[in-house]
């Protein structure tokens, strides 16, 4: 039986029917015995060759493929033959039972695939539609059918969309539904059944500007709660929230002013230079600046070590009380 015979006698790519039947020859050397599966060779679709279905008869048309090789062999036939073969392989893209996350399955492929699928398919059901005859039986055919334009076959959707309900329905519906909005537990109980597991948010007191833990279903609508989206609050760890904007000091703990970080200043009330974190900054106080006109080298005496301070401070400033012009004369070790 020549096989390459069969196979290009429908309409194909030759390119990629050659490459196919080079793969099926090398899978025929290979004879795979774990984790096959039984794959026809000439496609028993029906727009191919059906009349090789039945593999007892033909058993030349049987071939068994490691589920790698049977992903391979239907992207090759949907590129060889398109057509129906385009659902086989998405079918084999689906499949996660045996297969798994196969690495072979191309993403690009299988959404090209997958798209030429979704066209054939609108195409295939574009002006057919679903309809009942008169002794219930479901018939697909075209809208424009003489039975339907003859009233033999009435459509399953009309009259479905839309339908206005009846007081019957509406009442079931309303006894199904009465006694269920708070289930058994007064809502007195449901209170102290959150304040029991914890569930208090912290809150901000605008009236008396303090901060206060409550259970969310007893707080005024005044109250402002404390964490969610704005700005940013950091604790004494480094670690940072946020919190509302209509804060007006932050939360106990909390300091709107990252205390990690070093701000090297110059005290304009001691007029003396400083190293200091956020939430130790003084009122009035100048941030040291980028040395856009140099910077100085000076000595702080009350720091013990070699500083370097911008030539505008300077001018502007003058030296910090703290620091000196003149360095010590550091020893050499031997």
């Amino acid at each position: 039986m020549n096989i390459l015979q069969i196979l290009q006698s429908k309409p194909h790519n030759s390119h990629y029917l050659n490459r196919y039947y080079r793969f099926i020859q090398l899978c025929q050397k290979q004879n795979a015995t774990v984790d096959i599966e039984a794959h026809h060779i000439c496609p028993k679709a029906k727009d191919l060759f059906p009349e090789y279905t039945d593999g007892t008869i033909h058993t030349w048309n049987i071939l068994n493929l490691t589920y790698r090789q049977h992903l391979l062999a239907h992207w090759m036939l949907w590129k060889a033959y398109q057509g129906s073969q385009v659902y086989a392989f998405v079918a084999m893209c689906r499949q996660r039972s045996k297969r798994g996350n196969i690495l072979l399955k191309s993403g690009r492929a299988y959404e090209i695939a997958k798209k030429q699928a979704n066209k054939m398919l609108e195409n295939q059901n574009k002006g057919f539609a679903i309809y009942v005859d008169k002794q219930g039986n479901k018939v697909r055919c075209q809208t424009t059918d003489p039975r339907v334009l003859l009233g033999e076959l009435t459509s399953t959707s009309k009259d479905r969309k839309y339908k206005p309900r009846d007081q019957a329905s509406k009442d079931r519906t309303s006894a199904a539904l009465t006694g269920r909005k708070l289930g058994p537990m007064a809502i007195e109980k449901r209170i102290a059944r959150r304040i029991r597991n914890d569930h208090n948010t912290l809150y901000f007191d605008p009236a008396t500007q303090e901060f206060i833990e409550s259970d969310p279903l007893l707080v005024p609508a005044e109250f402002v709660k404390v964490f969610g989206k704005g700005r940013q609050v950091w604790c004494a760890k480094g670690k940072y929230r946020r919190v509302s904007l209509d804060l007006p000091v932050a939360p106990p703990g909390w300091s709107f002013v990252n205390p990690s970080i070093i701000y090297k200043i110059i005290n304009l009330d001691t007029k003396e230079y400083q190293e200091c974190t956020g939430d130790l900054l003084p009122t009035n106080y100048h941030k040291m600046s980028l040395c856009k006109n140099g910077k100085q080298s000076l000595y702080c005496i009350t720091l013990n070590k070699n500083i370097c301070v911008d030539r505008d401070t300077i001018l502007r400033y003058g030296i910090p009380a703290n620091c000196s012009v003149d360095t010590p004369i550091r020893r050499r070790r031997v």
